[in-house]
This record gives structure tokens, sequence and C-alpha cells, in this order.
């Protein structure tokens, strides 16, 4: 449980030196399961040498909670506390249960041509299902969403140690 003060126009405290209270419960329950499956070949082409990672990923997740509003019996003095009776409890809320589930495939290829240029490819598709119960009705809402994303990394490695390197990539 946490407590919340409300006094943001007077600036925390009340006219008299009370600072108001109200509290919420909540009850919050998660379950996931990630998995990832992924291989790796290596190969020289090309005139330069290729470390391929390729894969496939899962997530498959639900979160649900429960919550109930409280409000103390008045106001309270912080520098001489009164926790005399209980606090008002609202009824218990359940907020609607959520269920996500994303599958994935992606493949990277780390090139390496003359021991000084590194150049870095790579590509990934997602499909996304989330699934949410409303709170007016029963019947809840599916959204379904599918994209690639794309990413591309160059590295230059000097004699002096140093190395310059540039990186661009998609996200989703």
């Amino acid at each position: 449980m946490w407590w919340a003060y409300d006094n943001f126009d007077t600036g925390r405290y009340n006219p008299d030196g009370t600072i108001n209270r109200a509290g919420e419960l909540s009850y919050n329950e998660s379950h996931s399961l990630i998995g990832d499956l992924h291989g790796t070949a290596d190969f020289a082409f090309g005139g330069g040498s290729h470390a391929v990672m390729f894969g496939a990923g899962f997530t498959d997740a639900d979160h649900s909670a429960r919550t109930r509003q409280a409000s103390q019996r008045g106001p309270i003095d912080p520098f001489d506390a009164d926790y005399a009776g209980y606090p008002i409890l609202a009824p218990w809320v359940d907020a609607p249960v959520v269920d996500f589930k994303q599958q994935s495939i992606y493949v990277q290829d780390q090139m390496v041509f003359r021991q000084r240029i590194h150049l870095d490819l790579g590509a990934r598709y997602d499909w996304i299902e989330t699934d949410a119960e409303s709170w007016e009705s029963d019947t809840g809402q599916t959204l379904k969403d599918q994209q690639p994303s794309f990413s591309a990394g160059l590295l230059y490695a000097f004699d002096n140690g140093l190395n310059l390197y540039g990186a661009i990539q998609s996200g989703y």
C-alpha cells in the first residue's frame, strides 16, 4: 500500500498544518515465457571472413492487477500524528488482463575485410499480438502488427589502436 498527498494547490500542507491522505492497495501478477533459439556459421567469402548469426525468438506474457482505493478519516498532522481509525476502503477493482505475444526471426552478418574494415548487417522481422480485456465489456480488443527492422554498422581499425565507427538502424 502506498500513500499519496493531494495538497498540490496549497503547497503540501493545509492552512492548519495538516496533510490530506489517500492510498491505493494493488496486487499485480505477471507471467512470461521467453525463448530464443539461434545458430552461428563462420566462413570466408568475397574476400572477407563472415560470422553469421541467425535465429528465432518468442515471448508469451500476461499481466493482471487488482486495486482498491483507500482514504483516511481525515487529514493527519505530521508533527503530532494520530493514526486512530482504519482507512475507508473502496471495493476491489479488477484491471483488464493484458496478454502479449511476439515471434521474430533474425539474421546478422559480421564481416571483416583486410583485417581493418568491419561491416555489420542485420535484419529482423517481428509479429506482435496484444489481447486486452475492456473496462466497459467482456469483448476486449486484439491488436496485431508485423514489421521488419534493419541495422548496418561500419568500423575502420587504424594502426594506432583507434577505431572509427558509424551505425544506423531502424527499430520497432
